[in-house]
């Protein structure tokens, strides 16, 4: 495993986390763990801005940038008052929702 040079080795990188994420096993933990490593090195370097930037500021950035509303978070809080309470950065964000904002709007799991 060697640290990430190039944008397709990060693409990988946050697809290989994804994978073992999701996977039952927990005994490839350590991958994650050193590859997670690399991924921060790398964002630091090619995405300062999520060093910095509020989880919920990137969320709605993103909403924007896709054409959506927050109605169309649905799927991912399960309801208008979840969607708002979270927007309104009243209630954390859990690992299962950023996993699912990761997995369906492209979010980077680190910011």
């Amino acid at each position: 495993m060697k640290p990430l040079q190039t944008e397709l080795d990060y693409q990988k990188a946050l697809k290989r986390v994804d994978q073992i994420w999701n996977a039952d096993s927990g005994m490839e933990l350590d991958e994650a763990e050193a590859l997670v490593t690399f991924i921060k090195k790398y964002e630091s370097v090619f995405y300062p801005i999520f060093e910095k930037t509020n989880p919920v500021e990137v969320i709605k950035l993103t909403l924007e940038e896709k054409g959506l509303k927050n109605k169309d978070l649905l799927e991912i809080f399960g309801s208008e008052s979840v969607i708002s309470i979270v927007l309104n950065n009243q209630k954390q964000l859990t690992l299962k929702m950023v996993r699912v904002l990761h997995k369906l709007l492209g979010i980077p799991l680190k910011l």
